[in-house]
């Protein structure tokens, strides 16, 4: 952005891309923190395997990292539920356009992969009516967090898929 672009556009742009999602919020709770650390740390008891695709990784920490994302999705889910469509979309995790990311362990990784799946498939039970609502983020290219291995969505594909789009 060049040196006369507006001190309000630039506060614009920055706030639409740091957006805070349900999912940010979940990730923010402040009682939960003992528990993350805990999950996100290698014990000297934790059992580490070797994947085949993945080769050797911590499987304890990964199960205690999915437990405490079940357990925080299972807490937002009825708030997700109660959602309009337009709601559900502003809630995706999302990143600029061409944006980039790697996989990396946490709990923020399965937060915002698996609650964007559980908007997604959120999204599917609306009623046509409310998902009418959506056809205006079609041409949307913000990128949909999934993981770097996962398909490269956009906000656009998750509207057309959504309504039942087969062209696009």
């Amino acid at each position: 952005m060049g040196a006369g672009t507006s001190v309000h556009f630039r506060q614009k742009i920055s706030a639409r891309w740091n957006w805070r999602t349900i999912l940010d919020e979940a990730l923010s709770r402040t009682d939960i923190g003992a528990e993350r650390d805990l999950a996100e740390r290698d014990l000297q008891t934790d059992v580490w395997v070797t994947h085949p695709k993945y080769g050797r990784f911590n499987e304890s920490r990964f199960r205690r990292e999915i437990g405490l994302t079940d357990k925080l999705l299972d807490e937002i889910k009825p708030r997700i539920q109660k959602m309009t469509a337009p709601d559900l979309l502003e809630s995706l995790k999302v990143f600029p356009p061409g944006a980039s990311y790697g996989n990396f362990e946490s709990v923020v990784f399965y937060v915002w992969r698996d609650g964007n799946k559980m908007i997604m498939e959120e999204l599917k039970g609306r009623s046509k009516g409310d998902l009418e609502t959506l056809r205006g983020h079609t041409n949307d290219l913000r990128v949909v967090f999934t993981d770097a291995e996962g398909e490269n969505l956009t906000v656009g594909n998750v509207v057309h898929r959504t309504l039942g789009d087969t062209h696009w």
